[in-house]
């Protein structure tokens, strides 16, 4: 099974056929940027019964890999039992021997994009606090993850680093890599017994285990090692760079002012705090996410509150009660998110945003046709038919058509059933946008049998504008 780390997908798909496994996916493209990263081999696939987009975590263990072999497994069994929002989310596995496929949601790995971050407009200046803004926002994911894990589930990650940070389709960051991941309390915690073992974990290591193993900090807080990470983490995420600061090697200096490159001036003091290499004086993950949501006062001169006053933060905040506010909540909530439409991440508008504010209207509500311009306006940054290019993503960001119509249309096209009159003027008003995109079948069975109930609507508005949404199908309609 080790040829298949060297096989393109249509090989290894049909060499797994040919050896009798039954997988629940389609295996697609190799990511290659991935190779070397890890123990396992990622593939980008498709689950067989939905046609989702999924992601394969491929390992095996011939050869000189069986060692790695109590890893692969160790992650298996926590990506089945860790669930959390901001954790690689994992849906099926498939085990032949010493062989395993892990089938987790798509995911694609974070090196790449960070290290080719690129703004195609504005100043340098401009560029810059993009790229910061992007970052802050998804190191406050990872830091919501290690506090759950060394909080709640009482574990010690010990596998934190760019190379274990992945990006949804929505672009927001997951932490994987859960290789090492152990509490005290497991049965023989491969953290303690393997952990010095695993490839190059000793890069990152904090000095304590650097010095005496990982068992050094078997009675420390679960977090502590973790911190150091992090802080790590920092430096290569800000300052898009492979070097370890000349903190992490021995004998362990502090930080200086003129090493500081691109973190930001507020959490830098933070930064070293993470790095201290006494664990007693050495900041928490749960101390730096609470001081970057203003909820704890701020350490050394940092103020705290980056975080919080994180503008992609605080929109994925309000998401989470979108659905649920009352109609002057989300009204002035799609106000902002309309002032400031050009500072998403198109995947983020599209994949989050989009899905988000259709929620929001399957009852209806006031608000109706500032979602509806607003949904269209995000569709343009990804629509297979527009040309140009998005001026705040990394690289310009597209859906192919069958995605355009599953995020945008599709949706459009079904609240044509809302019994809602300020949901249906929103949608006439706004046919000339998106009725030359639907097929004529959409036309004929999704959106006719709907609008024409217009025509004797007890509103004379309604009916005016129904009659003119009419003229946007000429072509599409039926011969009603």
């Amino acid at each position: 099974m080790d040829l298949l780390r060297n096989l393109g997908s249509a090989a290894a798909t049909s060499l797994l056929q040919k050896s009798g496994i039954s997988l629940p996916y389609s295996l697609g493209e190799k990511v290659h940027d991935y190779d070397g990263k890890s123990i396992w081999t990622l593939y980008d696939a498709t689950k067989k019964d939905d046609s989702s987009p999924v992601s394969v975590f491929h390992f095996d263990a011939s050869g000189n890999r069986r060692t790695h072999l109590p890893f692969a497994r160790n992650a298996l069994k926590k990506l089945r039992t860790t669930r959390h929002p901001d954790i690689l989310k994992f849906i099926d596995v498939v085990e032949q021997g010493e062989s395993m496929w892990i089938m987790t949601e798509r995911v694609r790995p974070l090196r790449p994009v960070l290290f080719s971050w690129v703004s195609s407009t504005g100043s340098a200046k401009g560029k810059d606090k993009e790229r910061e803004g992007w970052t802050i926002w998804g190191l406050h994911r990872i830091a919501i993850a290690l506090a759950f894990l060394n909080s709640t589930g009482a574990s010690t990650h010990g596998n934190v680093s760019i190379d274990s940070i992945f990006l949804s389709p929505s672009g927001e960051w997951r932490l994987g890599g859960l290789e090492l991941l152990s509490s005290t309390k497991d049965e023989n915690p491969v953290l303690f017994t393997l952990g010095s073992q695993f490839p190059r974990n000793q890069d990152i290591s904090s000095p304590e285990v650097k010095k005496n193993g990982w068992n050094a900090i078997k009675e420390l807080d679960p977090g502590i090692s973790d911190a150091y990470a992090l802080g790590l983490l920092l430096n290569s995420a800000f300052n898009q760079t492979n070097e370890l600061p000349a903190t992490a090697h021995p004998p362990h200096p502090a930080p200086t002012g003129a090493s500081r490159g691109q973190i930001p001036p507020g959490i830098f003091p933070l930064y070293k705090r993470l790095l201290n290499p006494g664990t007693k004086q050495r900041l928490t993950c749960q101390a730096f996410l609470e001081i970057g949501m203003g909820e704890k006062a701020g350490v050394d001169g940092a103020p705290g509150r980056f975080f919080a006053d994180n503008h992609l933060v605080r929109v994925c905040s309000q998401l989470e009660g979108y659905p649920l506010a009352s109609d002057g909540e989300k009204a002035e909530f799609i106000r902002d998110l309309r002032d400031s439409a050009g500072s998403f991440p198109p995947e983020f508008a599209i994949n989050r945003l989009i899905p988000a504010m259709f929620s929001g209207l399957s009852h209806g509500g006031a608000n109706a046709e500032m979602v509806i311009s607003l949904v269209l306006e995000f569709g343009k940054l990804a629509d297979p038919n527009e040309v140009g290019t998005t001026t705040t993503s990394r690289s310009t960001y597209k859906l192919d058509q069958n995605q355009y119509n599953q995020i945008i249309l599709t949706p459009l096209v079904k609240l044509f059933t809302s019994t809602d009159r300020a949901t249906r003027m929103a949608l006439l008003k706004n046919m000339p946008q998106f009725a030359p995109k639907l097929e004529a079948k959409v036309v004929q069975d999704g959106v006719w049998p709907h609008l024409q109930t217009g025509l004797s609507d007890t509103v004379a508005a309604i009916r005016e504008a129904t009659l003119i949404a009419i003229n946007e199908i000429p072509n599409k309609g039926t011969e009603q």
